[in-house]
């Protein structure tokens, strides 16, 4: 158990002993975490309610909602929502039908809803009016009572005390998540929460952060002589985990100036170079294998990009061959909107947000192809709404696609985040404190169930509403060595 979490327990049982009676909202089930179904191939999307305390499935072609999860003495709960109502109107208002088109984001439900939310909670008034059909046939007005807490205001998304709330809230939760080795489950999840924690930039996360880098940094550096070609190719299997660590231990070096990582960023950078496919620049999975008939994905040669742009400001040598043959790879793989497709048989901007935006920040950082990086720029703000829908990764798609975003068409970046806060509404739970939930995007988000939800929905909360900051990562533009104080 955490120190937070023994605080909160004592500090209940302290109330218990004196026999003081708690507030109906300290008896809610405080362990609740959303549960959605990945329905990935089915016709119907899970989305948590945030303060509410429920789970809704939206079919597509409606604009009824359906309650299959709720927070035991939850808000929902509380109001008289059941398991099975069907949510009719929203404060006298019908949703719009929900769409599966991606380009359609949260049009319908989710926007009414956490648009809702966020108003109802800013307002004297803190009440949300659902009127919902029940399983006898009959149709009542649900009051419910939401905590009061502030809205985005007119500064959103820059410095936002709203904003500001949440990413705390999150820092402190995922901290609670980390291990006592640094870790934070799988090395990728483990990468992108030491981002995040960075990103924070905090004194209490920038350690939480340092110790991710030792773990990292120890795990992936290969020790003794120069390895040899076959070592680099089979050392730590997937492509994935090896680019995402570099990408975390170079961000780290450049805010902290620790050189005990270099050697680990070095060796990453190596074996990426050595599994490349010498004729087509291919990557796959993990080693040297192509999958999908040899066609491979690029999305790891986009992750490797970034992480060579960054790791050559960290003094690392790059193999300028392998990085021009990799850049053939992605034009074959690019479409005539410069979208990045998901490989050259493959081009479109279908999940292209984060490969697209990816690119775009590794090429920014390289001062590179600055004609090229407005074209990307011009396409990711065309289709913010469809970041979120990546490669079964919400997470990877919607960080990578803001920041690249904010790389190429920084007024778009403002217009993407403003129009995704009833994302961050419903991402919300009543307690504040206990960090944030998960939104999963309209397909299958079974990769984020890999890295584990808890996890990705706080460091990609933190990631995106800490964006703004041009003072922290370079990938989001800071252009300062040892930043982190």
């Amino acid at each position: 158990m955490s120190l937070l979490s023994s605080k909160r327990l004592i500090t209940c049982c302290a109330v218990l002993a004196a026999g003081m009676t708690l507030p109906t909202t300290a008896l809610a089930q405080r362990d609740y975490f959303p549960s959605l179904q990945n329905t990935k191939g089915e016709a119907t999307h899970d989305v948590p309610l945030g303060p509410i305390g429920a789970v809704v499935r939206i079919k597509w072609g409606s604009g009824r909602p359906v309650v299959v999860e709720l927070m035991k003495r939850g808000p929902g709960q509380r109001s008289g929502l059941d398991i099975g109502d069907e949510i009719v109107e929203v404060n006298g208002k019908k949703c719009p039908e929900y769409q599966r088109a991606n380009s359609t984001g949260g049009y319908g439900p989710p926007e009414v809803i956490g648009n809702a939310i966020l108003e109802a909670q800013a307002s004297s008034q803190k009440e949300l009016v659902f009127k919902v059909l029940k399983k006898d046939g009959k149709v009542v007005d649900l009051e419910i009572k939401l905590p009061k807490r502030s809205n985005f205001t007119t500064t959103f998304p820059h410095e936002d005390s709203f904003a500001r709330e949440i990413i705390e809230a999150s820092s402190e939760r995922l901290m609670e998540l980390q291990k006592d080795n640094g870790s934070f489950g799988n090395d990728y999840c483990t990468a992108f929460s030491g981002l995040a924690l960075l990103a924070s930039n905090d004194k209490k996360a920038a350690r939480a952060a340092k110790q991710t880098a030792r773990f990292l940094s120890d795990k992936y550096e290969l020790r003794g002589k120069s390895p040899d070609r076959k070592t680099l190719q089979t050392d730590q299997g997937s492509n994935w985990m090896v680019c995402q660590v570099g990408i975390f231990l170079a961000e780290y070096h450049l805010a902290t100036g620790d050189k005990s990582v270099l050697k680990a960023i070095q060796d990453c950078c190596d074996r990426m170079a050595s599994r490349i496919d010498p004729p087509t620049g291919r990557y796959g999975h993990g080693g040297t294998n192509l999958p999908y008939e040899g066609k491979g994905l690029v999305i790891i040669n986009t992750h490797a990009h970034l992480m060579w742009a960054l790791a050559a400001h960290c003094g690392c040598k790059l193999d300028k061959e392998v990085w021009d043959l990799s850049m053939k790879c992605l034009d074959t793989a690019t479409a005539g909107n410069h979208a990045i497709g998901y490989n050259f048989s493959a081009r479109s901007g279908h999940q292209g947000g984060g490969r697209t935006g990816s690119l775009a920040c590794a090429l920014r950082i390289g001062n590179l192809r600055l004609p090229r990086l407005t074209d990307m720029g011009t396409w990711l703000g065309d289709h913010y709404k469809e970041f979120t829908d990546a490669h079964a990764m919400t997470s990877m798609g919607i960080i990578y696609g803001t920041f690249g975003l904010k790389a190429t068409h920084y007024q778009k970046w403002e217009e993407h985040m403003r129009y995704h806060q009833w994302m961050f509404a419903l991402s919300t739970p009543e307690n504040w404190r206990q960090g944030s939930y998960y939104y999963g995007q309209k397909g299958n988000h079974g990769g984020d169930s890999y890295l584990g939800y808890q996890q990705v929905a706080n460091f990609t909360n933190i990631l995106l509403l800490t964006s703004y900051r041009d003072d922290t990562l370079w990938m989001l533009g800071n252009r300062k060595k040892e930043w982190l104080d």
